[in-house]
Parts: C-alpha cells; structure tokens; sequence
C-alpha cells in the first residue's frame, strides 16, 4: 500500500478509482474540444456555402498558398445558358500544349441572380460566374478567350472511354485466341445443349399459343376488319385495278391467245354436242358430257399449259418486276406497311401475345429449369467456365484494373463522370496572342462561348 501526504495509507481500489475518474475526465474534456472544433468548422462551411463557394476547393486552395496575393479574380459572362456547378475547374492551354488548371469557379448566377446552396453545388444553368485563378495562372488581359464545354452523357461516351481502338483490338486477340484454342470443344459440348433448349422452348410456346390466339380472337378480327377497309377496300383494291390489271392484260394476252388456241384446236364440237345430246335422251346417265369436258382438261387442256410453264414464269417474273418497279405501287406498299407498323394497336396485340405466349409462360419456363439444371447442363457450363475462366479474368483485368495495380484510368473516368459527377463541365481559357500581365486589383471579366473543338483535359484513352 501507498501512503497519503498526510502519512494516512491509501489502498489500491481508492487509486483504482481516481485513476478511473481522472481517464473519464479526460474524455470528456477531448469530446467537448472537438465538438467545439466540429461546430466551429461545420459553421464556417455553411458560410461558404451561403456565399456559393466550394469549401474543399477553398480549403485546397487555401493549403496550396492560392488565395494570397497572387491569387487574380475573373468575371465570367456567358453568351448563352450553359449547366455550371461551384467547383468547375479552369484549366489553360496554350498552342499545343498540355492542359493545366489555372483556376475554379468560386460563384455563379442565372437570369434571376446568384445561385447558392445546393444548386450551386451540385449544378445548375448559369449565365455568368465568378472564378478565382490560382498564382500560378499564366498573365491574361482582354485578350484570352474562354469556352464552356461538357462531357457526353450518353452510353455510347462510356463505350468509346472502356474500350479505345487499342484495347478493342486487344480484346479481340483474346477472343479469337480463346476461340482457337477451345471452340471445337465447347461447340460439342454445347451444340447438343442450345439445340436441346430451342427445341424446348419452340415445343412449349408451339403448346401455348393456340389458346393466346383464340383468347385474342375477337381483337384480330377487329384489327383485320379495320385494316380490310382502311388498307384493302380503299388502297390495295383500286391500285389493283388501275396498276396491276391492265399491265397483266397487256403483257398476258399474246400468251393467253396462243394457249387457247392450241387448246381449241384439241376440242372437237362434234363430241362435246353428241354427248350433249345424249345426256337429254331418257334412259341415260346424264353425265357423258361431264366426263368427256373433264377428259379435255386433264388430256389435252394441261399438256397445252404445262408445255408453256417456262413462257408462264416468264410473264410472272416480267410482271412481277414492273409492278414493284412502279413508283405508285411501291409508295402504297411502303406506306401501308410502315402504318401497320407504327400502329399502337398492332403493338399493343403483339405485345399481349408475346407476354401471354413467352414471358408468362409457365411451361415454357419449367422446361427451361429443367433443362439448365440438368447434370448434362451443368457439366457443359463447368466445361466452358474452365475453358474461358483465364480468358475472362484477362478480359476484367483489361477494362478495370488488376490487384495491386488500382483500377484502369479509363474505369476510373468512368466512376468519377457516372457515379461522382464529376468532371463533367469545365471551362478552358486561352491567353490571346502577345498577352502582357494584366492588374491584380481589379477583376478582369471575359466572355465565354461554347467550346465546339472537342478540348477535354479529362479524356483518356478513346476520349470523350
């Protein structure tokens, strides 16, 4: 045991104690320090949001020595409306010289004033702005210009960043290296499989559709009905009339003459007038003359015709081709065809057969179940993922990265455009020719266009 100054003994549960209540004193003076550093700190950032400005890029450029003396003010007008966050970077480039951020907009307005808060931040349509250039800006006067520019926000800007000529190509070495190396297996192992599938499929819905079609039967009929008058009996018919058949009669009738008459030089009158006659006495079958007329046909009336196939198809193709060939025939068809297809009844009625028919299909479903998790299925699956797992791996490597190494800069581009937005406005400036070093006290103020050159200080690989 210890003693007191006073000589008193103190017992170790009594120092137990003290030192407990001495460590929670000190927790709780450092929880009170900072959370009156925190409140200090989470204040002076809602005053810079207040004003519009980006604190991490103020409290950045306040690290870096940006904002002393050094530091230069820009007035930006916009010729038109352009979409600007608090935050843009300003970057310059001289005559083919590598970007380099001289600047960010520390404030922005539209046609009603400032913008601060939450559109400010996050972005908005602006008509002008205010920019802070760092003290490593280049000298600028009237003379520089400034353009607006922003990122494609489409899918197909994802595609040409993931995938630049050079790693398409690279991507196709690894296919057709993989292909080469284990197609004749995998086609045999998964030949078997895909067909097994298809024929499934094709048997449940061939099951089904009957009974989707019946349940639709009154909306074909009424579609057929519809279109019987609007395409049939108003445009078909009479083009028909005024386009195919005297063309068809022109081009037909020497070789209709020249079938007839050899044909009519088989037929005797005296046989068909005889049997006639016969037929009308009593006592008799009555059908002697439909007998000898159907011998005329199948004996002497085909031969004449098939004799002449090759001058029929002939004419077919002849007429055939003239008729598509005629501007009016082709116009009509073309026109017809496209209503039927932009019709929003004919979708809505391929849609409900489609989803009845396929996607709602319970059989066919079930039989797709049974047939992948089959052991044949199965082990064609492990087959081809052991075959192609180094391939795949390769392919992943490429687009985003390996282990150790970080993600690709072109994925990176990619997270930070899509999920961060980021970088997608940006402002470049370019200093006119002979510019000279303009004032540090007062603000210079420049108009900026819309950049249509392409400059993006942040394409990588296949760019933007």
């Amino acid at each position: 045991m210890t003693q007191s100054q006073d000589g008193t003994p103190r017992r170790p549960r009594d120092l137990r104690r003290r030192r407990a209540v001495a460590h929670a004193a000190r927790v709780v003076a450092g929880l009170a320090i900072w959370s009156g550093l925190g409140t200090a700190a989470w204040r002076g950032v809602d005053a810079l949001r207040e004003t519009g400005e980006d604190p991490l890029s103020t409290f950045i450029a306040a690290v870096r020595g940006e904002p002393g003396e050094g530091a230069r003010q820009l007035e930006l007008s916009f010729d038109g409306t352009y979409w600007t966050r608090v935050g843009d970077p300003i970057f310059a480039q001289g005559d083919g010289q590598p970007f380099v951020q001289i600047g960010v907009i520390t404030a922005m307005a539209d046609a009603n004033g400032p913008v601060h808060g939450r559109p400010a931040r996050w972005g908005a349509p602006a008509t002008a702005a205010t920019a802070r250039l760092f003290a490593t800006a280049p000298p600028i006067d009237g003379r520089a210009t400034v353009a607006w520019y922003g990122s494609d926000l489409s899918l197909a800007w994802v595609v040409r960043t993931m995938l630049p000529p050079a790693r398409q190509e690279r991507l196709r070495e690894l296919v057709q290296k993989a292909i080469a190396a284990h197609s004749e297996e995998l086609l045999a192992s998964l030949q078997p499989l895909v067909k097994a599938t298809l024929t499934d499929a094709l048997h449940a819905v061939e099951i089904e559709l009957p009974r989707v079609l019946a349940e639709h039967r009154e909306e074909l009929q009424a579609l057929g009905l519809a279109y019987q008058d609007e395409l049939v009996h108003r445009e078909l018919v009479p083009l028909v009339k005024e386009e195919v058949f005297p063309l068809l009669e022109e081009r037909a009738s020497p070789l209709v003459t020249t079938i007839g008459r050899e044909i009519w030089s088989r037929v005797s009158l005296w046989s068909l007038g005889s049997r006639w006659v016969w037929d009308r006495l009593p006592l008799t079958s009555g059908q002697s003359l439909e007998r000898e007329w159907n011998r005329l046909l199948t004996e002497e009336a085909l031969p004449v015709i098939a004799s002449h196939t090759d001058d029929l198809l002939g004419l077919v193709q002849q007429v055939s081709g003239e008729v598509f060939r005629n501007e009016r025939v082709r116009r009509t068809l073309r026109d017809a065809y496209g209503r039927v297809l932009e019709d929003a009844r004919v979708h809505a009625l391929l849609w409900s057969v489609f989803r009845e028919a396929v996607v709602g299909n319970q059989r066919l479903q079930q039989a797709l179940a049974d047939r992948w998790q089959s052991e044949r299925t199965q082990a064609a699956l492990s087959l081809a993922s052991q075959r192609l797992q180094p391939t795949v791996e390769e392919i992943a490597a490429l687009l985003f990265g390996r282990r150790g190494e970080g993600i690709s800069p072109e994925f990176a581009a990619v997270l930070r455009n899509r999920l961060l937005f980021k970088d997608r406005t940006w402002f470049v400036l370019r200093p006119g020719a002979g510019t000279a070093g303009a004032a540090t006290g007062a603000p210079l103020m420049l108009r900026v266009a819309l950049g249509d050159d392409g400059a993006d200080p942040f394409a990588v690989g296949g760019g933007r």
